[in-house]
């Protein structure tokens, strides 16, 4: 066991045990183990490595499996094989394709991956594009960010510009336009566009909006769900609050707008407008106006 030097370039072919590691280059294409920090303008596995301290590089790129106790920090990250990073993660850009977990909070300008991704704490990123499985215990924070498959964020969304196709489950959303097909559940979803397909069976706590549109997806009636005895998927809400609201596919308590129109399938238990357009076959409890909520 022993220290590296700064400038040298280690190279781990078979197996290799260090206190710690400070170089311009180091690779592990065997096994390798890092009681300590790593140092290093460029990081490579393509074998498998652990690392008891942090990770401090210009470059990371995992073709293999690592497992790093400490934070760890680059300009770019790649993963492209399994990672197990038990603190936080900063990066200016952040691939992932495979599997990830991040035990703290994970930050990068840049934000993607394509497979399974774990955060123990808050995911913070300018762009964030998520292809597969993401599971945030903490909070969302980003301008963009787009999940294709199934997302489930334990804490606040807070997105410029959300997408979900798939299955999305989120304490609450604030965004300025929220667009999601699929399943959704969530607390209090705030946005200024608010768009939803519904897929499946959906529900949310309430949604606040200037235009909210809610319709049954292209996938969400069939007659195969009839021949299996299942109910075509509605969006269960408390309230929906909007000025313009086009609702259909949904089961609402309250529905405030001040222009309201609802589809065949709407069922509304109070309509707080001056305007309401509504289909012969949706179901309206009661009528009132605007001003009265």
């Amino acid at each position: 066991m022993g220290d590296t030097t700064s400038g040298d370039a280690v190279t781990v072919n078979g197996a290799g045990t260090y206190d710690s590691v400070d170089c311009e280059t180091f690779e592990v294409n065997g096994t390798g183990k890092v009681s300590g920090d790593v140092l290093a303008t460029t990081a490579t596995v393509n074998g498998t490595a652990k690392v008891g301290g942090r990770v401090d590089v210009g470059t990371l790129d995992v073709d293999g499996t690592a497992k790093v106790e400490g934070g760890v920090r680059g300009e770019a990250v790649g993963v492209d094989g399994t990672a197990k990073f038990r603190s936080d993660v900063t990066a200016d850009r952040v691939e992932i394709d495979g599997t990830t977990k991040v035990g703290g909070d994970a930050s990068g300008s840049e934000f993607t991956a394509d497979g399974t991704l774990k955060v123990g704490g808050n995911l913070d990123g300018h762009d964030v594009e998520v292809d597969g499985t993401a599971k945030v215990s903490g909070s969302v924070v980003a301008a963009d960010a787009f999940f294709d498959g199934t997302v489930k964020v334990g804490g606040l969304t807070d997105v410029t510009d959300l997408g979900v196709d798939g299955t999305g489950k989120f304490g609450d959303v604030n965004a300025d336009v929220f667009a999601a097909s699929g399943t959704l559940r969530a607390g209090e979803v705030r946005a200024r566009s608010f768009e939803f397909a519904v897929g499946d069976r959906s529900e949310a706590d309430s949604v606040r909006a200037t235009d909210a549109s809610v319709h049954r997806g292209s996938g969400g009636s069939s007659l195969g769900r009839k021949l299996l005895g299942r109910d075509d998927p509605v969006f269960e809400v408390g309230t929906v609050e909007a000025e313009t609201a086009a609702l259909d596919a949904v089961d609402a308590e309250t529905v405030v707008a001040d222009s309201v129109t609802l589809g065949p399938d709407a069922d509304v238990g109070v309509v707080y407008t001056d305007d309401l357009e509504d289909d012969p076959e949706a179901t309206v409890g009661s009528v009132r106006p605007r001003e009265d909520y």
